[in-house]
């Protein structure tokens, strides 16, 4: 714990009569003293370490550690005794609330989070889906709760430590890559920048998840495969039901794409103030962290989310930029097959990509299918591409790893009760935010501004309920062409320039 402020005299009139020691532990609050006094941080390690600002150094913006009064701590694994529970939580509205917990134990069988004996516990809903908490709807809440202070004393009752840093979700949609990676990965990601600790957690990082999670490797942008573990492997470490970690991370459900910008977009994307409460009460504000230089203010914040995002994904999966100048290179993604969620696919698709290697003969032009494609490689392919064609769904939520100044053009499709070809919340919630203020993202819906229906380059399956559950789009090569064309042009006046491409063609 740290030193109070009014502690320095006292400190002082004992380093006459101590020993070495005591002198160095002396030495050790006094800087823990100045800073409080201070609230300044730099990072080191795996936590971050308290300096002080010379007179002649403008001291950095406070940092979310110090308004929560905690740092990002790392025991040995197997330590005999529990330190006092801590946390802090951001307020994102009325009835939702992000949390960072410090040396706590987790059930997972009863959704609990259990804290030291008299530590005060969080008042407020934190949920592990991606989902609104609200009237009718049964949200995946954290029931809070003590041990009691007498099976804390007695060593065979005490839950095994597992030492760490950790986030905690629940299954959103467990099979849909979109909405894992937007609404899960995105979201945890987000959660650890609110409270500024996303530098200071990895490679370290361990993700908690259900035992029926299938889709483990997606976490591996924030992660490595060893740190991505299940409640089962969890259980069998541990050798118990329940265990407990350093550092844990939960309340996502704010955060992501289709509850977080859709339903929520107003109340984190455009906010400019963090608010933190933490277990002593006190209350601090501090700005959102970062700006954009492609994303007007309006949209910067989320714009900065991104960047970062790919950020990550890049450094974990040792994804380097493409350098410059290159070949104008084409990405053509074709919708996944088999065992989706919405089965959806471009009829032409090999039309398409020989179009393009027509008009396009000195560029790369590589089509290519998810399903047959490993994560490292898809972000490869992503983050150095120019040019992304991808029809609205799961799959287009792999523009994320596209530099800012390249091109997404999303090809759309039918909704759930429309057979017209529609570019879907894919435009509306991410991609119009994070590239519509550059002008970097198309949407095809028809020729001539018109949607396709079902009857003319769209066809579509029904089931018993009237839902479409699978379809097939015809796309003109000339009307994909001008978009093409376009995202061309806009390339070289944005300056991602350099590339080589046929002038006499493009």
């Amino acid at each position: 714990m740290k030193a109070q402020g009014n502690n320095s005299l006292t400190l002082w009139a004992l380093a006459s009569v101590a020993t070495f020691s005591t002198l160095l532990l002396i030495s050790m609050a006094l800087w823990s003293t100045r800073t409080e006094e201070t609230g300044e941080t730099a990072e080191g390690g795996g936590g971050s370490l308290a300096v002080s600002a010379s007179p002649d150094v403008t001291p950095p913006r406070k940092t979310a550690q110090a308004a929560c009064g905690m740092d990002v701590v790392k025991q040995p694994a197997g330590r005999a005794q529990m330190p006092p529970s801590e946390w802090c939580c951001v307020k994102i509205d009325a009835i939702a609330h992000s949390c960072w917990l410090q040396n706590v134990c987790i059930d997972e069988g009863k959704t609990q989070v259990r804290m030291s004996a008299g530590a005060q516990l969080p008042p407020f809903n934190v949920s592990l889906r991606a989902e609104p908490i609200k009237e009718g709807h049964a949200p995946k809440l954290i029931e809070f709760r003590n041990f009691e202070a007498e099976a804390e004393e007695k060593e065979k009752e005490r839950p095994p430590h597992l030492g760490g840093t950790w986030g905690w979700v629940e299954t959103y949609h467990h099979h849909n890559f979109g909405h894992i990676m937007g609404d899960d990965v995105f979201s945890m990601f987000r959660l650890l920048r609110l409270f500024d600790a996303e530098p200071l957690v990895f490679p370290d990082f361990h993700m908690l998840l259900p035992p029926h999670w299938k889709n483990n490797s997606q976490w591996h942008v924030l992660t490595t495969p060893d740190k991505v573990v299940t409640f089962d492997q969890a259980r069998e470490t541990a050798r118990g039901p329940v265990f407990c970690v350093d550092n844990l991370f939960v309340g996502i459900s704010r955060l992501g794409f289709a509850f977080g910008s859709e339903a929520f977009h107003d109340l984190l994307d455009f906010k400019a103030i963090r608010r933190f409460v933490n277990h002593k009460g006190s209350q601090t504000s501090l700005p959102t962290a970062g700006a954009s230089d492609h994303c007007s203010p309006k949209n910067a914040h989320f714009c900065e989310e991104m960047a970062a995002f790919r950020k990550r994904a890049m450094t974990t999966l040792e994804v380097a930029e493409k350098p410059i100048p290159h070949r104008l290179s084409i990405l053509l993604v074709e919708k996944g097959k088999g065992k989706v969620e919405h089965d959806h696919r471009i009829g032409n698709q090999a039309e398409l990509g020989a179009m393009l290697r027509a008009a396009y003969p000195v560029a790369e032009v590589e089509e290519v299918a998810w399903r047959s494609v490993s994560l490292q490689r898809q972000v490869e392919l992503v983050a150095r591409t120019d040019i992304m064609i991808v029809q609205a769904g799961s799959d287009a939520m792999t523009a994320a790893w596209l530099h800012p100044a390249a091109e997404l053009i999303i090809i759309g499709r039918p909704d759930l009760a429309a057979c017209a070809a529609l570019c879907g919340n894919e435009l509306g919630n991410w991609w119009s935010k994070n590239r519509g203020d550059n002008g970097s993202v198309q949407c095809i819906t028809g020729g001539a501004g018109k949607e396709w229906r079902d009857g003319d380059q769209v066809e579509c399956q029904r089931d018993e309920n009237q839902i479409i559950i699978s379809s097939m789009l015809t796309v003109p090569p000339d009307i994909l062409l001008e978009h093409v064309k376009k995202a061309v042009f806009n390339l070289q006046v944005r300056g991602r320039t350099e590339f080589i491409v046929d002038d006499n063609k493009g």
